[in-house]
């Protein structure tokens, strides 16, 4: 995965976990592959426990309303869909990044997660991400996060790149936000809605109201839209 290059967090000790689908990498102050494992497997049975009774939650593009005694994060992702007009499986990886940092921070002050392209993160110092582009007029993009602005998620879809199911065709659409099951939930929502140049004006109106977005980068050839705060780009390191 060559994005996973532009995660900047040389001062952790990083290392990476692999269960099932989800292929995931982990900074820290200390090796935390054995804790990150078995949270990962907790989270993960309770999506996959609840998904095996109520298989529509799975396979719907739609918002949809989980049983009333499903799990929390089976909840939280609902709710991000519902928020952003897309199915609950749009925002599972942000979801477990999230679920992971926050469990992870019981052993390690700072912690970074990054689940095929959305990372969660709590730091204290400010932390670099490079935004991965096909186009060729933005594929040297660095943002910078500021400690006061953690924690947060940033999560990445892209209509061109990926394993991710996009019915849009944006080189980079990526949103900040304090949620990772809204902020995953949004990105695939803006991703969606790009097919031209044009309709980057159109998918940063569509977020102005939404106060939980934090900021927003969408990239499509050679136009870029910019929303927001939470972030500032930098020259790369």
């Amino acid at each position: 995965m060559k994005y996973r290059r532009l995660i900047k967090n040389d001062d952790l000790y990083t290392f990476r976990i692999q269960i099932k689908e989800s292929d995931i990498l982990i900074s820290a102050e200390k090796d935390l592959k054995i804790e990150a494992e078995e949270i990962l497997i907790d989270v993960r049975r309770d999506i996959e426990d609840y998904i095996s009774r109520d298989p529509i939650y799975l396979t719907t593009f739609e918002p949809y309303k989980p049983k009333s005694d499903a799990p929390p994060i089976i909840k939280e992702m609902a709710e991000a869909g519902l928020s952003a007009n897309v199915g609950p499986m749009a925002a599972v990886a942000g979801a477990i990044a999230e679920k992971l940092t926050k469990r992870l921070r019981l052993f390690s002050e700072e912690v970074i997660v990054e689940n095929g392209g959305d990372i969660f993160m709590e730091s204290k110092k400010p932390r670099k991400v490079g935004i991965y582009a096909k186009s060729g007029f933005f594929n040297n993009l660095t943002m910078a996060i500021e400690p006061e602005e953690m924690p947060i998620s940033v999560c990445t879809s892209s209509g061109v790149m990926g394993r991710s199911i996009s019915l849009g065709k944006a080189d980079v659409s990526l949103v900040l936000a304090k949620s990772g099951a809204l902020a995953d939930a949004w990105a695939t929502r803006i991703g969606n809605l790009i097919l031209e140049k044009s309709d980057i004006t159109k998918a940063i109106k569509e977020i102005e109201d939404i106060k939980e977005i934090q900021g927003a980068i969408i990239i499509k050839d050679d136009q870029i839209g910019l929303y927001g705060k939470g972030f500032r780009l930098v020259e790369p390191s």
